[in-house]
Order: C-alpha cells, then sequence, then structure tokens
C-alpha cells in the first residue's frame, strides 16, 4: 500500500499439533506454507537434519582383510543423461542458479522449513471471488497466470465454477480484514499466501491468496503483489536480495514481470529431473549431473 513507507509481507509462525500429527506453518516473503501428514500414513515427528544420511556400523579391528574375491567392485559410472541441444544450454545456465533456487524454494525466511521441495502434481483448480477489485484486475490476473502456465513442467492453473471445487483461491480483501487473517504481525500485510502439503511427498494439495486492495491502494502495487503471492503459492516460498528485478526480491519492490532468473527457477522447480520431496543435495547433484551431460 503506497501509504506505507515500506511494503511489509506476511510474517506468521505457529505450531500445531493434533490426533499425533505435527503441522508447521511458516512465514516468508508475505507467503505463509504449511505442511500437513499424508493421510495415508501415520505422522511423527521426524529426528536429524533435513537431508541428512546418518549410518552406523561396527568396525572390528582385528577382522580379516577381504581377499581380492571378496573386494567390493569399484561404483560404475554415472551414464550421461541425453539431452537436446537446449536442455543442454538451459542447464547449464540453471545450474549457475542453483543456489538462488535454494534459497528461493528450499528455504523459509521465517520459521521451519523442512528443506524439500514443494510442488504441484496435478492441474492446480483456480477460483478468485467475485468484486469491483477483480473486475478490474482480472485481465492483469489472468495474464498472470497464462505465465505461469508457460513455465516448461508445471501442470497449470485452470479456472473452476465454485469456490468449493478449488484447489487454490484468491480474494481482495480490505486492510482490516487482512489484519484478522494474518493475525498480529505488526503492520497489514499487502499480500499472503498459504498452501499446504503433504509431509511425506511435498506434494502440495491446497492454497489461499489474499490481496489488499483499497481505494488508496497504489495499482502497481495491486499488479505486483497479485504476481508475487500467485507465483509462491506454486512452492517457492521464500524471498531473496540477489536480484532486485526478480519478483522474490526481500525488499520493496513494484516489478510487475516474472525476470529471466524466475522463469529459470520456476523450469527448474517444475523439471522432470526435480520431484517433490527432494532435498538440496540431491537437487544439486541433479542439476550438476544435467549442466555437464
Amino acid at each position: 500500500m503506497r501509504n506505507h513507507k515500506t511494503a511489509v509481507k506476511g510474517i506468521i509462525m505457529r505450531l500445531t499439533a493434533a490426533l499425533l500429527s505435527l503441522t508447521v506453518i511458516a512465514a516468508a516473503g508475505g507467503c505463509v506454507f504449511s505442511g500437513g501428514p499424508d493421510p495415508s500414513f501415520s505422522a511423527a515427528p521426524e529426528t536429524g537434519s533435513p537431508g541428512a544420511d546418518v549410518t552406523a556400523g561396527n568396525y572390528d579391528a582385528n577382522a580379516t582383510p577381504p581377499t581380492s574375491a571378496e573386494s567390493p567392485s569399484p561404483e560404475p559410472q554415472e551414464t550421461p543423461i541425453e539431452l537436446t541441444e537446449e536442455e543442454a544450454e538451459f542447464w547449464k545456465k540453471a545450474n549457475g542458479l542453483i543456489g538462488y533456487y535454494e534459497d528461493v524454494a528450499l528455504r523459509s525466511e521465517y520459521g521451519d522449513a523442512d528443506g524439500k521441495v514443494h510442488r504441484w502434481t496435478e492441474p492446480v483448480r483456480f477460483y478468485a471471488a467475485p468484486s469491483a477489485d477483480l473486475d478490474k484486475y482480472e485481465n492483469y490476473l489472468r495474464a498472470v497466470i497464462d505465465r505461469l502456465n508457460a513455465v516448461e513442467g508445471f501442470p497449470g492453473i485452470v479456472f473452476a465454477d465454485r469456490e468449493e471445487e478449488a484447489d487454490l483461491t484468491l480474494e481482495f480483501v480490505s486492510a482490516e480484514k487482512m489484519g484478522e487473517i494474518t493475525g498480529s504481525i505488526g503492520e497489514t500485510a499487502l499480500g499472503y499466501a498459504v498452501i499446504s502439503w503433504y509431509n511425506k511427498t511435498g506434494r502440495i494439495f491446497s492454497g489461499n491468496i489474499y490481496i489488499v486492495c483499497e481505494e488508496d491502494s497504489a495499482e502497481e502495487d495491486i499488479r505486483h503483489t497479485l504476481l508475487e503471492e500467485t507465483t509462491q503459492a506454486l512452492g517457492l516460498m521464500n524471498d531473496s536480495n540477489m536480484y532486485p528485478d526478480s519478483i522474490f526480491y526481500q525488499g520493496y519492490s513494484t516489478v510487475s514481470e516474472l525476470s529471466e532468473e524466475d522463469m529459470i527457477l520456476l523450469r527448474i522447480h517444475y523439471s522432470g529431473y526435480i520431484s517433490e520431496g527432494m532435498d538440496a543435495n540431491a537437487v544439486k547433484e541433479i542439476a550438476g549431473r544435467l549442466a555437464n551431460s
């Protein structure tokens, strides 16, 4: 909002335990992300660091060394991944942004992130609540969705006729109502998004987006916030100070188009070589292989 000297995004962290499950809600760059247990499995807190590989074994100093016949064979060399010329060029460029991707997609600015990939795996049924504000910004919103639907690998956003049919909803709200939604975060957020995923798989299954729009709201702020919250609702939860023209930029911004770096991060996130539930080490490993193929 223009009457704010800085655009303050939603910041909230809440821990809820119920029915032997653990749900963590953490805010990042105006977006709140929550992980819920996979209903197909009973949930229990995990131990150790996310992505840690913990092994245990016994060592006998008096044991007889194995004979050459018993010696383990050397690990086979990894087979190069066959890529098209365009894919090879993309992954060389993408590999240089893996640190940025890790910062934006696998971390949370506030709260505890599990350090894993969260993404949609099926077409996202989207519903925007009717209002005069929606009438004003609907064409821009549709352009945002068209741009996101062009991301290779993303299953896409489709419009639902009714709210109860939707996986992801959007609503324009007053600053007062936003305060009620976000709770006591100091100042009213301009935009706020909530997504939920299955802890077991990392698959996102629902989300809600809220955009503050009042008489004195600047159009450039509304457009920027619509783009940011809708993009972050795809599973990229964090902000960064690295690229001022990025929609993930931490500071105040009125950017209303996705940058080249944004599109690369989104393509990495929904690449067929990346899967939900991957941690940073797995993402770095596959990106490095692809870049050198």
